[in-house]
């Protein structure tokens, strides 16, 4: 006769189903055997794809990505990115994406695995104050998830949508790493890809809004109007009367997209190889449709924010940095066809809207939330880039240096690819040329005419070009500090000069071994 076998156990941890007994499913280790003082080899993984995208899309919680059954070491930079960095590296319009859509996406594709691990690795160097982030003993660890990652772009079964959640993420791996050419141009293909791409409501809702945000930043950092694709017209926004604040971004976000190519545009009538030339009507015909649609947009959030107030006090901010962003981008529209810099005199009442909302913004910041709380890194742009453009374009000194201590309070240490130390220090150099003070001992002295001083034209700056060189000086007190090559511009009779200076930009970072 026959032995009844015993019935397989399916679920369970791998101790229990080698044993072939029921397991309590505790986690991380099952009481039945820490009870009898087994050791306890944790939960089979997963399997990926065991949703499909419009079963992760579509859901409202947060499905944590799977650790148990990998390496203890991947757990870690797993739990250590759904903790840490997806709510750090993460602002305001993007939180989603991070929060939400990168750790559900880690269940359905092996390569949003491993690029979530590389990003998580690397932003906990960078939040232990390495300067160089691979360059210590876990950097081969998180290059070599990322190179996992990198061997999943070119594989036929990819979806449009998984092509385009990784360049995100890889955009944001070589960010992480200031590596500026990678940077922008895994974000020239995911644009490309987009341009093309089935606008499926998963592509219009949840991918779109990055790829517009990213589509800015390239024009910072060398990239030009003929080496960089715009935007398709199937891309998007919405429409006023706006309902949520959203829906404003959304709008205002496209109107940034198109500003910045039209900036980038004139660049070589106002400062280039074509200065002598005027700059010709379809510039100006742009600028007059660009501004428009910006007025018109101011118009449709005052009517918005009177319609709809933040609900809450953590909601306030984001409303106050949606305006800054739609006044910055006007004030800088607006000045860019002058072959001069006094055009941005007129805009004083713009540059003050700006501080004013910035200083209401801090104000609602808790006490404790200082340069050196805060975190190390966002993915987006945040409050530096147009508090920067105050600061170098606004020649009122009072509002220049307010929205100077305005950036250094509000951003990260880096935002996308700009760094608050650098910025920082080229914003303060710059206020000292063109007024012709050190802001070391300005405040101790008395100088009522440095406020009332209005710096003419030819010592003004045009640009500021930060190059890549850097030393580092040793004081007599044995301190390290930082120092970096700038080059300022300025327009002279027989056309532009550069006057190259060592700025400082901090005490050499120490790192831990």
């Amino acid at each position: 006769m026959p032995r009844k076998g015993s019935q397989k156990v399916k679920t369970g941890c791998l101790t229990c189903k080698i044993r072939k007994i029921k397991c309590d499913e505790a986690k991380p280790h099952c009481l039945r055997c820490t009870s009898t003082q087994r050791i306890c080899d944790g939960y089979a993984p997963e399997a990926y794809r065991t949703h499909s995208w419009d079963e992760l899309l579509s859901s409202s919680a947060i499905i944590p990505a799977p650790s148990n059954g990998r390496s203890n070491r991947e757990g870690r930079a797993i739990d250590f990115f759904l903790h840490v960095a997806a709510p750090n590296l993460s602002n305001y319009p993007d939180k989603e994406f991070w929060t939400r859509l990168v750790p559900m996406a880690c269940q359905q594709e092996p390569a949003v695995r491993h690029a979530a691990i590389a990003i998580s690795s690397i932003y906990e160097q960078l939040r232990d104050g390495r300067s160089d982030a691979l360059d210590y003993p876990g950097g081969r660890f998180a290059l070599s998830h990322y190179h996992q990652a990198l061997s999943h772009l070119t594989r036929k079964s990819n979806s449009e949508f998984t092509m385009l959640f990784l360049c995100i993420l890889f955009v944001c791996i070589e960010t992480l790493q200031k590596n500026v050419p990678a940077a922008i141009e895994h974000c020239r293909h995911g644009i490309t890809i987009l341009n093309n791409a089935t606008m499926t409501p998963w592509v219009r809702e949840k991918l779109t809004p990055m790829f517009v945000r990213l589509s800015i930043f390239p024009f910072f950092f060398g990239s030009t109007v003929t080496t960089f694709p715009s935007l398709s017209d199937l891309v998007t926004g919405a429409t006023a009367p706006y309902t949520t604040l959203e829906e404003s971004l959304s709008a205002l976000e496209l109107l940034q997209a198109r500003s910045v190519r039209f900036i980038r545009s004139s660049d070589t009538y106002r400062q280039g190889i074509m200065y002598r030339v005027e700059f010709p009507n379809n510039l100006h015909q742009e600028q007059s449709a660009i501004l428009a649609a910006l007025g018109q947009w101011l118009h449709d959030f005052s009517i918005f924010r009177e319609a709809y107030p933040p609900t809450s006090h953590d909601a306030k901010a984001p409303y106050l940095g949606t305006l800054i962003k739609g006044l910055v981008c006007k004030i800088w529209v607006g000045g860019v066809l002058d072959k001069t810099e006094m055009g941005y005199d007129n805009q004083l009442a713009s540059f003050k809207a700006v501080v004013d909302a910035a200083e209401k913004i801090i104000s609602l910041l808790p006490p404790a939330q200082t340069l050196y709380s805060k975190s190390k890194f966002t993915f987006g742009m945040g409050y530096m880039p147009p508090l920067y453009l105050v600061v170098i374009k606004c020649r009122n000194l009072n509002i220049r240096r307010a929205a100077l201590k305005a950036m250094v309070s509000l951003a990260t240490c880096q935002e996308n690819l700009w760094d608050l130390s650098v910025m920082s220090a080229t914003g303060r150099r710059v206020i000292e040329l063109e007024h012709g003070i050190n802001l070391e001992t300005f405040d101790r002295e008395d100088l009522p005419d440095a406020h009332v001083f209005v710096p003419p034209d030819e010592m003004r700056i045009r640009d500021s070009i930060i190059t890549k060189s850097r030393e580092t000086q040793i004081d007599a007190s044995k301190q390290s500090t930082r120092y970096m090559l700038v080059s300022f511009l300025f327009a002279t009779l027989a056309g532009f000069s550069f006057v190259d200076e060592w700025l400082p930009i901090g005490p050499v970072p120490t790192s831990s071994t």
